[in-house]
């Protein structure tokens, strides 16, 4: 719900241009630290206890928006609200591995990310809503209540489903834990950080821009959800899920060019279509990059460091949204207004990434022929 209004919040405090980046950029810092404790805490203590911890200080972490009055304030609610909130995606997704059957693995991992989108769908729009009619407080304050809930409903769905409890991490040897197709794991991490410094400069820098153009900040909560329909129709196309550990490149880079392809449109299209169509082809190399990314995660570890290995993908996503944020807040602050810098420079993240990750599973398969 945060995406359309941190960085006109940020503004509306007097935060200049470099300074709302750094705020943006708060939460995925601190999560991106949080993101590589929570791993190893996955993996050792097991799924349930570190999600309802982290969803129960996420509630409260979010009230600390409510009180914000000044940049700096926000700055230290965004930063405790990415620490908090650092367990919940590696754990989802590493319970959601453990689960998933082998060879549906991929569909798991698309249908499974459809309540995501589905929220990212409403949220933006109602965040926005909520925002001109109450202020931007009541966005806070409702995110904090929905947290609550989803809180209290895992304990009480948790305590009565077999979930993945304390793992034997202890009794494992180093050659268990570490056991991994890194190469493979390279490529996704990659991909993620390109895919998501084009993300960090899309949150920085959409909102205030479509503003500028169009005059409406409901504007910018459209074109969020336009992203996430896109992405989220994109997870469930039965299409998707139709190749193999062989074909996964494939998809990647196809996310990919779509990302850069987005942001190139950003700029070169105009008006408020020009925009909204450019949301449409992000959020489909979204919608492609995501669920495979985390399948050849899922595929290349095993239920003992299978924690670690989205912790630290969730800590390199986080990575990516900093630097397209604070990325793009300097460049903004160097240009003024212009905001064609920013979204060349995410575009360019995704552009240089197709070559590499090819290179690496290229590399990765030549060294498994010749091993076997």
């Amino acid at each position: 719900m945060q995406f359309p209004i941190i960085a006109p919040f940020a503004k509306s405090l007097g935060a200049t241009p470099a300074l709302t980046g750094i705020i943006v950029g708060a939460y995925s810092l601190t999560n991106m630290t949080g993101n590589l404790a929570a791993g190893i805490a996955l993996d050792k203590w097991g799924r349930k206890l570190p999600l309802a911890v982290g969803l129960l200080m996420t509630a409260l972490a979010l009230l600390g928006y409510v009180f914000a009055s000044s940049p700096s304030q926000l700055l230290t609610a965004r930063a405790l609200h990415g620490l908090s909130a650092a367990v919940l995606a590696p754990g989802a997704f590493a319970l959601l591995g453990d689960i998933a059957r082998s060879r549906n693995i991929m569909t798991s991992m698309g249908v499974n990310s459809v309540p995501i989108a589905i929220a990212a769908v409403v949220g933006p729009l109602l965040s926005v809503w909520l925002s001109e009619t109450t202020g931007y407080s009541s966005v806070f304050l409702l995110s904090s209540l929905l947290m609550i809930l989803v809180f209290v409903g895992f304990v009480y769905f948790a305590t009565r489903t077999s979930i993945t409890q304390k793992s034997q991490y202890n009794s494992l040897t180093d050659n268990d834990i570490y056991k991994a197709d890194f190469g493979r794991m390279f490529t996704a991490y990659f991909a993620a950080l390109a895919m998501t410094i084009g993300f960090g400069v899309l949150v920085t820098n959409f909102p205030n821009w479509i503003i500028s153009e169009v005059g409406s900040a409901s504007t910018a909560g459209v074109g969020f959800a336009i992203l996430s329909l896109f992405g989220m129709l994109t997870m469930v196309n039965p299409l998707l899920s139709k190749g193999d550990t062989n074909t996964r490149i494939v998809s990647l880079t196809l996310g990919l060019g779509l990302i850069c392809l987005g942001l190139i449109l950003l700029v070169t299209l105009s008006g408020i279509w020009g925009a909204m169509v450019s949301m449409a082809v992000f959020g489909t190399g979204f919608g492609i990059l995501f669920p495979t990314m985390k399948t050849m995660l899922t595929e290349s570890t095993s239920s003992h460091n299978r924690g670690r290995a989205f912790g630290v993908f969730y800590a390199i996503y986080s990575l990516g949204v900093v630097a397209g944020s604070t990325g793009s807040g300097a460049i903004l602050d160097v240009q003024g207004d212009i905001i064609v810098g920013p979204f060349l420079f995410g575009a360019a993240a995704s552009l240089i990434a197709i070559p590499i990750t090819i290179s690496v599973e290229l590399l990765r398969k030549q060294r498994y022929k010749n091993r076997y």
